[in-house]
Parts: C-alpha cells; structure tokens; sequence
C-alpha cells in the first residue's frame, strides 16, 4: 500500500493542529478563507464522489479518491490521497487536512501529516438532516468503450513510451531502468451503455475495470476495449458522469435487460416503420394536392383565357360600334351640312332663288339628240 507521506504538497507548517485540537463544525468549516487551513473534522462518509489517478505538483502519479461527507452542521467534499478506503456511512475523525480551493468549491484533502480514524457515532452528532444524492444504478449492456493507457515507475512517473518486446524500461525522471514487470499500468477511459430510454456514457477508472474483467500482463488499450465489450449484462452505480460501482449481473437482470433491449428494437422497428408508412402517405397526399393545384391552375388559365378573349371580342365589338357611330355621326354631320336644319325656308324660298338671269346660276344647255340607228346607210362595196 502506497503511503500518504510521500506526497511533496508544500504546506504552511505554521498551520499544523494536533491531536488535542478540537474538531471543527463543517459549517466553520466553510467559512475559513485561508487555504491550507490545517483542521480536524468528525464526519460521517455519505458516497463516493469520484474515485481515480491524479498527477501532483512533481508530475508523480497518485491514487484518490474523492467522498461527500457531513456532520449535523453540513457537508463538504473530502479528497483522500492514497489507496486507504473509507466505508460509506462510518464516521471517521480526519485530522490534520487542508482547506483548498477546486473548481469555485470549498474542499478538504489529506496531507502528509493526516491520520484517518474511524469512530463510533456519537450520539450528538447524529445527522438531522437527510443527505440525498444523485446516484442512479442501471442494468445494461455496454455497447461502447474508449480506454487510455498511462505506465508508471516504481517512483509514481508516468512512462511516455513503454516498449512491450523488453525487459526493461528506462524513466527520464528517475533516469533509472526498470525491470518491465516493476512497471505499474493504469487504466482509464469511457464506458457507453444502453437504458431502456436513451444511450449514456460514464467516466470508469482502472480500479473498476480491474474488478470487472481479468487483465493479461501489459494490456494494450485495445485488448482492454475488446475485453469490456465481451462482458455480459453488468450492473453500474453513476454519480455525476462517473461511475461509482460496477458488477455483473445476475442471469435474471441479465434476462430482464435483453427482453428490454429486444423490445426496445421492436418498438423502434414499428416506430420505423410507422413513420415510413406515415410518410409515403404524406407524399401521396402532397402528389395529389399538386395535382388538384396544377388542374385548379390550368382551370384558372383556361377561364382567364377565355376571359380574356371576351373581352377581346367585346373591345373589338365596343370598337367596331364606335367606329360605325363615329361613321353615322359624320354622315349625319354631312347631311347638315348640304342640309342645315335650322334654315328658315320662308327666307330661303324667295324670287331670287329661282332667278335664271342671276350670275350664280349655270348656263342653259340645249339638248342634245340621239342618232337614229334606223337611217344608217350599209357600206358600200368599192366597184372596179
């Protein structure tokens, strides 16, 4: 087991308690602004939170594990460094841990100098108030995996290029070779998975993949992909992205989730189905109501047309008529021209009008006879 102490954090000594210290409330707790605040809290372990590897300052390599804990006063995430792990609903007095800052949260971590040490509950420090949390457990096939690969030297460096064929292995850091069988490999990556409403994927570390599949010496990510994919139903706690727990299933929830995927493929194969169905007619419909509207359209052009022409012909006739009238009129204007109505005939018949003496008469013409085609005398022949 890999010991706490060899943690390189460069705390405040100044800030060290000891054991006669009392245990801090975790709502005094959240109150303390100065980081690296060393504390020791009495806390009941609620859940697992998240669970893995961390690179620290040094670029060493280190296992964690981070807990939602609480007393009666409130809850605070605590991040154990090391392989210790801590039983979920036990109280443990953690002393000597550090107040940080991650990600805008509040948090306390173990040091160098933290001692975890599990107590009976005491009776004052029952909780009142009911800590839910988020965690939900499914029943499921894993359909997918993505897995990362980091090899580690005996002093927790992370090994870039790591050479299978070899017996040994040489850290930069260390500047030191290493037998191969020395090096630790760690594991790490995505599992997806299928519910019976959606796809999920969850973060899985190496400490679930090495309790659900049995890994050869030196695994590639790939034999490690295959392996998971291989698995028979399985049983995943999630919290949070991240899975929390995992087992395989019993041959019942085995069953149970395969009649579930099968129905779920049947129900999505009529869904298919009825929605193909759902659209050819959908088309049908829209071919027939393109049709109604190209006739309705060739209707409405052929009625236009004819309107059209009517009115073409009722212009021509309208044309035609005015034309004739403008044809009368202008006749009839001739007429009262030669033929002034308004003339008073008493003044127009007087003496002068028939005056043959007057200049503006014509000359009288004698008449002129016809021959009489009776008295023509026939030629006469030419004698000798």
């Amino acid at each position: 087991m890999m010991c706490i102490k060899g943690l390189d954090y460069s705390y405040n000594t100044t800030l060290k308690v000891t054991e006669s210290d009392k245990v801090v409330p975790i709502r005094d707790v959240l109150k303390i602004e100065n980081e690296f605040q060393r504390v020791n809290v009495k806390v009941q372990i609620i859940h697992i939170e998240s669970q893995g590897y961390n690179f620290i300052q040094d670029q060493r390599f280190f296992p964690n594990t981070t807990y939602r804990v609480a007393d009666n006063t409130g809850q605070i995430d605590f991040t154990n460094w090391g392989e210790k792990t801590l039983n979920i609903g036990s109280w443990y007095i953690l002393s000597s841990v550090s107040v940080r800052h991650f990600k805008g949260n509040l948090i306390i971590t173990s040091t160098r100098d933290s001692t975890l040490l599990e107590e009976d509950p005491d009776p004052d420090m029952i909780l009142t108030t009911q800590h839910t949390t988020t965690s939900t457990n499914v029943t499921t096939e894993i359909i997918g995996a993505t897995i990362n690969v980091h090899h580690i030297c005996p002093q927790h460096h992370k090994i870039t290029n790591m050479p299978m064929s070899v017996s040994r292995v040489h850290c930069p850091k260390c500047n030191t070779h290493y037998k191969v069988t020395s090096i630790t490999m760690y594991s790490y990556g995505n599992l997806t998975f299928k519910t019976s409403s959606e796809i999920q994927t969850a973060t899985i570390e190496n400490q679930l993949i090495n309790s659900i599949i049995d890994l050869p010496p030196h695994p590639s990510a790939d034999t490690i992909i295959d392996l998971l994919l291989e698995l028979p139903p399985v049983n995943i706690t999630i919290h949070n992205g991240r899975i929390t727990r995992i087992s395989q299933a019993s041959a019942s929830q085995a069953s149970a989730t395969q009649a579930s995927a099968t129905q779920a493929s049947a129900t999505q194969a009529s869904a298919t189905q009825a929605s193909a169905t759902q659209a050819s007619a959908t088309q049908a419909s829209a071919t027939q109501a393109s049709a109604t509207q190209a006739s309705a359209t060739q209707a409405s052009a052929t009625q236009a047309s004819a309107t059209q022409a009517s009115a073409t012909q009722a212009s021509a006739t309208q044309a035609s008529a005015t034309q004739a009238s403008a044809t009368q009129a202008s006749a009839t204007q001739a007429s009262a021209t030669l033929f002034p109505t308004d003339l008073d005939l008493d003044q127009f018949m007087t003496d002068d009008f028939f005056d043959e003496s007057a200049s503006t008469l014509p000359p009288t013409i004698p008449p002129t006879k016809a021959p009489n085609p009776t008295k023509r005398k026939p030629p006469q022949l030419k004698k000798d």
